[in-house]
């Protein structure tokens, strides 16, 4: 290049060979731990369908981690192990959506509670009621034979200016 220090071009070019060693070791290791995943949850697979329960799997991983087998080490291993039962066989996009669904169970398939639910919406009837109510009232007789009731012929417009002098002013507040 024309006009570069030749240190710098040097520089560019050993950094960029080894963000491509990096990328590639990257890879690597990606691909190893996939594979060492896919084991594991093959293993924890096999033990739950001898009936070992998630949770005593989780006893026996805190223990070779060398971890106390306490209540919360075990509850915190055997959601992992659970996770990773649940989204075992899903692409990597798939588990991504997964996680950030809003739902905590898979989209397609319901949970007993769920089935429950639905079925007992589907059975449940609402029956809605519309009530109108009139109200009728009967004419007084001396306002019978004066008219009609509440004719506004008959108001004073006196009554207004009345009204508004009686009102008290609103109450000031004191500042000072």
């Amino acid at each position: 290049m024309r006009g570069a220090p030749p240190e710098l071009v040097s520089d560019l070019t050993e950094a960029l060979r080894a963000e491509a060693e990096a990328s590639t070791a990257l890879a690597a290791a990606k691909e190893s731990h996939q594979r060492t995943a896919a084991r594991t949850t093959s293993a924890v697979r096999e033990l739950r369908r001898a009936g070992v329960p998630v949770t005593a799997i989780a006893c026996m991983v805190a223990r070779a981690w060398g971890l106390t087998p306490s209540v919360p080490n075990r509850k915190k291993i055997a959601g992992r192990l659970r996770t990773r039962l649940a989204r075992d066989g899903m692409t990597r996009r798939n588990a991504e959506v997964f996680a950030s669904s809003p739902e905590g169970s898979a989209p397609g398939l319901q949970s007993m509670r769920e089935e429950e639910e639905s079925t007992d919406m589907s059975q449940t009837l609402v029956k809605r009621v519309t009530t109108t109510e009139t109200f009728l009232t009967e004419p007084d007789d001396e306002a019978a034979e004066d008219g009609a009731v509440g004719d506004l012929d008959e108001v004073d417009d006196n009554e207004d200016e009345d009204r508004r002098l009686r009102r008290k002013p609103a109450p000031r507040s004191r500042r000072r």
